[in-house]
């Protein structure tokens, strides 16, 4: 006689497709962090209420952005401050902090890399193929 093994669906896992400690594990967050999103903006995907600046321009964030250029993300924010822009030559008209081999600033919190939604988010291509915010 075998005891039968049956995996229960939660309703989470059946609305989302993906269970809630996974997905929690996946985003190094905590269950209630999950609940809240789904409680504040109605899916589990979207990390924050609304993208930043720089995601919304640029569909990536400031931290992207810096890693790409390999410059510091406040070197980033002074030439889209000052000259309303990111692609400005930073050597010759910027005094910058160019990132070396080992990026320090990569470690802080405060530079997340994370986007404001998740990849499993359907707006998600649309906002990286910048048609998402276009009027």
């Amino acid at each position: 006689m075998s005891i039968r093994q049956s995996k229960v669906i939660s309703s989470f896992e059946e609305k989302w497709g993906i269970t809630i400690g996974e997905l929690a594990e996946s985003e190094d967050t905590t269950f209630e962090a999950i609940h809240m999103r789904v409680h504040n903006f109605g899916t589990p995907f979207q990390r924050r209420a609304k993208p930043t600046y720089f995601e919304r321009k640029y569909s990536k964030t400031l931290a992207e952005i810096a890693i790409e250029k390999d410059a510091h993300p406040n070197t980033i924010y002074q030439k889209e401050k000052i000259v309303g822009h990111i692609d400005f030559d930073v050597d010759t008209h910027f005094n910058g902090t160019r990132s070396s081999t080992g990026i320090e600033w990569q470690k802080l919190k405060k530079h997340r890399v994370k986007p404001w939604l998740h990849p499993s988010h359907p707006d998600y291509e649309s906002w990286r193929a910048s048609t998402l915010f276009k009027d």
